[in-house]
Formats: structure tokens, C-alpha cells, sequence
């Protein structure tokens, strides 16, 4: 009985190989999110992750994009900044005043035009202590 059930080429041959189950799902990946294949049909994961709401890093652009100290510009661009503007409303500024807000070293100073109660030679004073201190602009309104 053993011999009806073989033909004449011989016993029959399996697929003895596993399932390419990382292979699967990359194709499941693609088939959900088609908009992360890569041009050579890979899966650019930056794109999955922001397909499914995650935040990416920037520094990883593409198309040449990339100079030295750019990981360093863009966490100073990220960082919350302090100190970049100093507003005063102080309706009476005082040398000391004025040398406490310089000490502070911001990038841009504003002050009250009423402040300086038309003392001149105070006004003076504060651009050149300003100035001194690398305040980049100092403006009176």
C-alpha cells in the first residue's frame, strides 16, 4: 500500500524554510503607511514615527542639509531663552538702576522715555553703560 501512494519522481518535497515573519511585517508597515517607503523601498522610520503623532529630531534632515555645530544650534533654538529682552516701566531710573539692568547682561533693553525725566545726561549715560555691557540694543519709548 506504502508504494501506491508514491508517484515515480519519488517522495514528495516540503518547504522545510520558516516564515520571513520580519519580512511580513515590513510589508504590513508599508501596506498601512505607504508614505514611509523609501525611495530603494525601505522604511524610513523618522517618517513612521511622525505618521504616528511622535515628535522627531530635526537634526537628522536629509538632502545635505548639515554643517558643523548644527545639533548645538538647533538645541539653542529649542531652549527656552532667558533674559533676551528687558523691559522697565519705572517712571524714575536711577544710575543704579540703570547699572543693575546692564549687570544683567540682555540682549535688548526698553525703557520709559519718562523715566529719564528729561535728564539727558542720564540717557547718555545708560547707552554708553548699556553699550559697555554688550546690550546689543537699547531703545526708550
Amino acid at each position: 500500500m506504502a508504494s501506491d501512494r508514491r508517484d515515480a519522481s519519488g517522495p514528495e518535497k516540503l518547504d522545510l524554510r520558516s516564515h520571513d515573519l520580519p519580512g511580513e511585517k515590513k510589508q504590513k508597515l508599508l501596506r498601512l503607511f505607504p508614505e514611509i517607503r523609501t525611495e530603494s523601498g525601505k522604511i524610513d522610520f523618522a517618517l513612521l514615527k511622525l505618521a504616528l503623532g511622535e515628535m522627531v529630531d530635526v537634526g537628522k534632515e536629509r538632502y545635505g542639509m548639515h554643517w558643523p555645530g548644527k545639533a548645538d544650534c538647533f538645541r539653542t533654538i529649542q531652549s527656552p531663552s532667558m533674559g533676551t529682552l528687558l523691559l522697565c516701566l519705572e517712571k524714575e531710573l536711577t544710575l543704579e538702576l540703570i547699572r543693575a539692568m546692564a549687570e544683567r547682561k540682555p540682549e535688548r533693553v526698553v525703557c520709559l522715555d519718562e523715566g529719564f525725566s528729561g535728564n539727558d545726561q542720564l540717557k547718555a549715560n545708560a547707552v554708553q553703560i548699556f553699550k559697555a555691557k554688550g546690550v546689543a540694543s537699547f531703545k526708550t519709548v
